[in-house]
């Protein structure tokens, strides 16, 4: 089993690697979110396999979250060095996924439908939608 600094060395080593994964994960979460506008558009009937898919983006979204909070955490108790400055490597690439997995959560879960079946008028605008869309913009 290799060590933490054996694991640190190599992503360091193969960053261009993981950037690369990171952006290939991006452009498939905004695929995800352009699938489930088409499933709501075309195939309303397997449309609730897709909520599915919109409630494990929120919980992605919430582990990514974690994962750009733990750096700073840790820094402040002192704790876990190694494993904190790995984290740092890619805690950019962590924020822009955590963002748009909760932004394609949110998509999934309520604007594509409300979007499709109420129109933009007054009614999609309540203070669910508004509360999440300030949420993921802070």
């Amino acid at each position: 089993m290799p060590t933490w600094s054996a694991v640190h060395q190599f992503m360091v080593k193969h960053k261009e690697y993981f950037l690369a994964l990171f952006t290939m994960s991006n452009i498939s979460v905004i695929f995800l979110g352009l699938v489930a506008w088409f499933t709501f558009s075309f195939a309303q009937d397997d449309y609730g396999k897709m909520i599915g898919v919109g409630a494990a983006m929120g919980n992605v979204a919430l582990i990514f979250y974690c994962l750009t909070l733990l750096p700073g955490i840790a820094k402040r108790f002192g704790v876990l060095p190694l494993q904190r400055a790995t984290l740092m490597l890619y805690r950019r690439q962590f924020g822009v996924l955590m963002f748009l997995t909760a932004y394609v959560h949110g998509a999934i879960i309520s604007t594509i439908p409300l979007a499709m079946t109420v129109g933009l008028r007054p009614e999609f605008f309540g203070a669910h939608e508004q509360v999440g869309q300030l949420a993921i913009m802070v």
